[in-house]
């Protein structure tokens, strides 16, 4: 199935604007057995997304050696949230896929096509979205090459994850005092 969310995010100092996918309960056990997907996450004043895996260990994306056909940035492989306090399995949007930048270029969009193989992601600035992504047929084999994809030979999707729910966030905060 397809789901599309359209959202303005808004960007600046003392934000967190995020869009997750977690499952929507602990029927599964607690955070993180069912593990998270994060589709766009950042914080403050945060230049680039991150896309990333949070799971128990055993999960991993690849060495970027392995999937040089990925146009972000690989910085972690490590999906286990107990590594480099919970950083995750990161790939990184190379260009105005969050932040200021993000919204300067008229914001964008962000696929993403859970099957067999894998999780495959695409960003896409405004002005260069697929014509066939937006209508009720999407075919992602003419979408060029993903800005992430981790493949199920590598985490096994089945055992990591299960059912997920969309999470939104808009979270402001405002700190009292001083902030030295």
């Amino acid at each position: 199935g397809k789901v599309e969310i359209r959202a303005k995010i808004p960007d600046g100092d003392w934000l967190w604007p995020a869009i997750w996918m977690l499952p929507g309960d602990d029927s599964y056990g607690p955070w993180p057995m069912s593990g998270e997907i994060d589709i766009m996450e950042g914080v403050n004043l945060q230049v680039k997304n991150d896309i990333s895996l949070h799971t128990l260990n055993g999960c991993k994306h690849p060495d970027a050696a392995a999937q040089p056909f990925e146009t972000g940035n690989l910085v972690s492989t490590d999906c286990f949230n107990q590594t480099d306090f919970n950083q995750g399995c990161i790939v990184e949007v190379a260009t105005a896929g969050y932040g200021a930048d993000f919204a300067s270029a008229g914001g964008g969009v962000y696929a993403m096509l859970w099957n067999d193989t894998g999780l495959t992601f695409w960003f896409f600035q405004r002005g260069s979205i697929p014509a066939d992504l937006p209508t009720t047929n999407p075919n992602p084999a003419g979408w060029g090459n993903p800005t992430a994809y981790y493949p199920q030979s590598s985490c096994d999707f089945n055992t990591f994850f299960k059912p997920q729910t969309f999470i939104i966030v808009r979270l402001f905060f405002r700190v009292h005092g001083n902030r030295n």
